[in-house]
């Protein structure tokens, strides 16, 4: 839910006074009077985002645990270049849980997720938008929107692009 994108158009729409943000927080002001029809802009937003957002996510093809090995990756590798013409394939990787994160350095972390009776390394690059979610969301199950890469020690490596509560 892109929080900023929300405070700007009820801005734009004259229901609040100031206002400002981006995705993941945002803060404003207005009368006490229009708050009704604030929490109805607000709710029927957050409502189509969330529509928007379910939308995209059902397009990645989900895979079982068993299918993400050396395999899937070669038949990956036949796809390249990519580019913007050709983006390279996300997938959903249901109900995993996180066992332990090591943040490193540059927002950057990686993560232990188990996955069906295997543990597979995850990284992600956006510390400051994963890593609330992550500590607070430990052994419970999560579905990933990854892609699939070989790290440097040409390990099965998972490069998270979302995280979801299952």
């Amino acid at each position: 839910i892109d929080l900023g994108a929300i405070v700007l158009n009820a801005k734009l729409n004259g229901l609040i006074l100031s206002g400002g943000g981006h995705k993941m927080a945002a803060g404003f002001s207005f009368s006490m009077d229009m708050l009704p029809d604030i929490k109805k802009f607000f709710n029927a937003q957050v409502l189509k985002q969330k529509e928007q957002l379910e939308e995209v996510i059902s397009k990645y093809v989900t895979l079982l645990p068993e299918a993400i090995n050396q395999n899937l990756l070669k038949e990956l590798d036949k796809l390249e270049p990519f580019g913007a013409s050709n983006q390279e394939p996300y997938f959903r990787i249901n109900n995993v849980k996180i066992t332990s994160h090591k943040n490193l350095k540059n927002k950057v972390c990686v993560l232990s997720i188990m996955i069906g009776d295997r543990i597979l390394e995850g990284i992600f690059f956006d510390l400051e938008r994963f890593l609330p979610f992550v500590t607070e969301n430990k052994n419970i199950s999560l579905d990933l929107i990854v892609n699939i890469r070989v790290n440097s020690y040409n390990a099965l490596q998972l490069q998270i692009k979302d995280i979801l509560i299952a």
